[in-house]
């Protein structure tokens, strides 16, 4: 009976060890939410349906940017993880500008403008790309790349062709 309560206890401190071991190894790991980057840069709504909101951080200043885009054609309309605008089929296109101000704290992003405020959580996708997921609709917004900054280059190209007042 001695010997298996002594069994017992050996594995029973081999399992805490192993356990301690796994856990205290992952503390140091940079991947996840636990990756430290900065909040300040620019930012991109990704879907589709004719809005396109681009935000700017910078300090504790925000800067949001909406296109409202219409189109004779649904199918015209573009996915931003790809495709350019087609501007053969844009009926008008509405720009709203806004200024405001934002905090970051525990990956909760707060944006505060004079008639609206916008919060949501930024997380850290395993491949390393910044996404935050605003509000209870779950809208997702990207970091800014080379392909959404090709999107507004063009939306704000046709904005000023044809309809800025």
């Amino acid at each position: 009976m001695k010997t298996f309560f002594k069994t017992m206890f050996v594995l029973m401190c081999g399992c805490v060890m192993a356990t301690a071991l796994v856990s205290c190894g992952s503390d140091g790991d940079d991947g996840g939410n636990n990756k430290q980057f900065t909040i300040n840069g620019e930012w991109m709504s990704d879907y589709n349906g004719g809005r396109f909101e681009f935000y700017t951080l910078n300090g504790n200043s925000v800067n949001c940017v909406i296109y409202t885009v219409s189109f004779s054609s649904f199918l015209s309309q573009v996915i931003i993880n790809g495709t350019t605008l087609n501007t053969k089929d844009i009926t008008n296109i509405q720009k709203v500008e806004n200024n405001g101000s934002f905090t970051y704290d525990k990956l909760q992003l707060i944006c505060t403008f004079p008639e609206v405020k916008i919060e949501g959580f930024v997380t850290v996708h395993d491949y390393e790309e910044f996404v935050w997921s605003r509000g209870l609709s779950n809208i997702t917004m990207i970091r800014a790349n080379s392909k959404t900054n090709a999107l507004k280059a063009q939306l704000e190209q046709e904005y000023q062709a044809k309809y800025a007042k």
